[in-house]
């Protein structure tokens, strides 16, 4: 089973166990109601504020320290130090509740008169003190199966308590307060059901350290071991495979990306050196025809310098010519 599905079976059932336990509760009121009266249950709930105060110093804090610590040392796989941290723990509540019994007995008379405005509530807060070592050590084994995610024992603990608890006011009522009820048989009700619900869930934590220790758990607990191990094995090959996909698929692109910028780079060189070139072809190109155009206007110059010789030269040879003539005539 796994952890989403375990976290929702356990709030599944103790939803479904708190809400049955909760009709119990109202058909235990409207019980108490027709069979004490309005008063006297009203004096029953006046002593509800003390008493909850007292259950809250000492099992509200060891129910969930417990229940925190649990689930980690199991998550470890230290089930003897998960099993010391229960006794630990239900030791010290019960040491923390004995003392409060005693100072809530004693103190009940004082309580009633000065605090609740309500002398005749002090048997019924006597009666209730005697619930707290039973509260206190359920709390704790209550906080040990939470911790484990195995609500069923807590929740037929509920049911347990409020089953036991209006079969008692039951009994209580044909039996011994057969003459008249008043708020002690609600008192003595709640303290038979908390006593009844904390054997079941003593007798439900020790049918579970005994079945730990056994040959038959032992072998199922390896066998689980085993399937996990390989369970285990499986995903981790499976995310063995996924990150050698994934690197191999990391590698491809950062492949691709230098081959990108090594075509990127070659084309931006031949671009540039295929721009070098031209701008030097046309540097070149540019000096060829200055080149030959200074070659040509100096065959120019040469060619008129020559003609102008030549013009001159047969200039002279004429008037030479003609000179003779005139003298030979002459």
């Amino acid at each position: 089973m796994s952890y989403k599905k375990m976290i929702f079976t356990g709030t599944l059932i103790l939803t479904l166990s708190g809400f049955l336990a909760r009709i119990l509760g109202f058909y235990n009121r409207i019980f108490l109601s027709n069979l004490i009266g309005a008063k006297e249950l009203g004096i029953y709930q006046l002593i509800f504020p003390i008493y909850m105060l007292c259950f809250s110093l000492c099992c509200h804090g060891f129910e969930t320290g417990i229940s925190n610590l649990t689930s980690r040392f199991f998550a470890k796989g230290q089930k003897k130090n998960a099993h010391h941290l229960v006794r630990l723990g239900c030791l010290l509540s019960f040491c923390l509740s004995i003392l409060l019994m005693f100072a809530l007995f004693e103190g009940a008379d004082y309580l009633s008169t000065f605090i609740l405005k309500e002398a005749s509530a002090a048997p019924s807060l006597k009666i209730a003190a005697l619930s707290l070592p039973f509260v206190s050590i359920k709390a704790c084994l209550h906080g040990y199966y939470i911790g484990l995610n195995h609500s069923s024992v807590p929740a037929v603990s509920q049911i347990v308590e409020q089953i036991t608890r209006v079969g008692g006011i039951y009994l209580l009522s044909i039996s011994v307060f057969i003459m008249g009820a008043d708020a002690r048989i609600a008192a003595w009700g709640m303290v038979l059901g908390e006593a009844v619900s904390t054997i079941y869930t003593i007798l439900a934590y020790f049918r579970r350290l005994f079945f730990e220790n056994s040959i038959f758990f032992q072998k199922n607990l390896q066998k689980n071991n085993s399937n996990k191990n390989k369970q285990n094995k499986k995903i981790s090959n499976t995310k063995n495979q996924n990150e050698r996909i994934s690197n191999k698929n990391n590698s491809d692109k950062i492949l691709k990306n230098k081959i990108s910028e090594d075509v990127y780079r070659h084309s931006a060189w031949s671009q540039d050196y295929d721009m070098g070139a031209l701008a030097a072809w046309k540097n070149s190109s540019a000096n060829i025809y200055q080149n030959s155009k200074n070659f040509w206007s100096n065959v120019k110059n040469w060619y008129d310098i020559n003609l102008n010789w030549i013009m001159n030269v047969e200039t002279q040879m004429v008037s030479n010519s003609l000179t003779q003539k005139c003298s030979f005539n002459d």
